[in-house]
């Protein structure tokens, strides 16, 4: 509808992206039987069973210089596992918050990490 997104919350999350231990501490606990989690390759240990690796944290900075893409390269792996929002509507999203300068190598990032993640679950890109 018309009305705003006053909580930026999920409740019952089909994905949930992990950066951190404090991150899985506050989330892992309640996250439902059928959520997919996702954490960054190396800043997780250990690493919780079913949890996909994917090195976001390195994709961002490979593509962006800054580890503060990791955001929006995290999109790509939602984007990835689930189809609720097409790819190119992300993109667009993108296009629209992202500074000028930086959309392409976000951009860049995001298909990374939507690459990475579609080949560790044996999708197609």
């Amino acid at each position: 509808g018309a009305e705003p997104i006053t909580y930026a919350g999920a409740d019952r999350p089909d994905v949930l992206v992990m950066l951190s231990r404090g991150a899985i501490a506050a989330n892992l606990p309640s996250r439902q039987t059928w959520t997919q989690v996702v954490v960054d390759e190396g800043s997780v240990d250990p690493v919780p069973e079913g949890a996909l690796e994917v090195p976001i944290v390195r994709l961002a900075r490979e593509h962006t210089g800054k580890p503060i893409a990791s955001g929006v390269t995290s999109l790509g792996c939602v984007a990835a596992l689930n189809d609720a929002v097409p790819l190119e509507s992300v993109m667009a999203a993108v296009r629209r918050r992202v500074p000028g300068r930086a959309v392409e190598s976000n951009e860049a990032a995001l298909m990374a990490a939507y690459e990475y993640t579609s080949n560790l679950i044996g999708g197609t890109t």
